[in-house]
């Protein structure tokens, strides 16, 4: 390989977008990482595509001497040793604050809304349980979704989103915000809690939408979690925005309603935890594998965003 020749790296390829293969291919060579042998892939990487799957700290970025852009298609940066790459002045490109582009990505919102609907609606136990006569299927009721107070902790552009789907379903909502509110979408019947207390206390479903940065303080403590007695509780945040040995302590007393998951602090390392898999048998707890953003399109759209981004800045 000609040593001036630039070498953009794709880490995770499965279903990257032929299109932007194809636009980098213009610039330079596209390599992808086939599994094994990563230091030698990332010894002759310039630019660095990424997702979830891997934690980008110093160890990992030492080997990666040619260095110069990381490109991550998310918002949030929990996964990236931000120190280092401040330190070695390698760039970072992601979605963190592209507002307008990122209000059409409706991925996570939806799967928040499934998350609801499956702890309402007894799916796990049901599903699990295969085909039942009709006097069986009492065992599963549910709970209408239009009978429920949803309090939404973070109303930015997921919790916006989220909210109007809930309006269609007649559902009474709340939401509460450490940071002004930028009005995204017309919610008509949302109320806005003045604080996390009144919050907890008029809502039977609480869902965790708030945005993290790394040293944040958690949004749900032990004291606030203790206050979700008897409710359903969903988080497709960040795994930091709640303190997860109280989480899982009370899971185990039966504290909660439900509980629903699609992020945790230790991903992806939590099937070898056993505070994670000691619960994954129980009805009324769902763990997805972070999958909330991850649709055909979302992946499509938010990489070749991050794509032309890197195209648009360095080239």
């Amino acid at each position: 390989m000609d040593p001036n020749t630039k070498v953009f790296g794709i880490l995770e390829p499965t279903g990257f977008s032929l299109q932007s293969k194809e636009k980098l291919s213009r610039y330079g060579e596209v390599v992808e990482f086939g599994g094994v042998g990563l230091t030698e892939f990332l010894r002759v990487v310039d630019f660095l595509f990424i997702r979830l799957g891997y934690r980008i700290d110093e160890k990992l970025l030492r080997c990666a001497t040619k260095l110069k852009v990381v490109c991550s298609p998310t918002t949030g940066t929990t996964h990236l040793d931000l120190y280092y790459l401040y330190r070695r002045n390698i760039e970072l490109i992601s979605l963190k604050g592209e507002s307008e582009f990122l209000t059409d990505i409706v991925a996570t919102p939806e799967h928040t809304l499934g998350l609801v609907l499956c702890l309402l609606r007894n799916y796990k136990k049901s599903l699990a349980n295969g085909y039942h006569s009709q006097e069986l299927r009492l065992n599963f009721m549910g709970q209408d979704l239009r009978e429920q107070t949803v309090g939404i902790i973070g109303f930015g552009r997921v919790g916006q989103r989220f909210a109007s789907y809930l309006e269609a379903f007649s559902a009474s909502i709340r939401y509460f915000d450490k940071a002004p509110v930028k009005s995204l979408f017309e919610i008509k019947s949302a109320v806005n809690d003045h604080s996390l207390d009144d919050l907890l206390q008029h809502s039977s479903v609480v869902v965790v939408c708030a945005s993290y940065e790394n040293g944040d303080p958690v949004v749900l403590g032990e004291n606030e979690l203790l206050r979700a007695k008897g409710k359903f509780l969903v988080n497709t945040s960040r795994g930091q925005n709640i303190d997860e040995d109280a989480l899982i302590n009370l899971i185990k007393k039966d504290w909660f309603s439900g509980v629903a998951l699609d992020v945790i602090c230790d991903w992806p390392k939590w099937i070898h935890s056993s505070k994670w898999s000691s619960l994954i048998d129980r009805d009324d707890f769902i763990l997805t594998p972070h999958i909330a953003g991850v649709t055909q399109t979302a992946l499509q759209s938010t990489e070749t965003f991050v794509v032309d981004k890197l195209i648009d800045r360095v080239m």
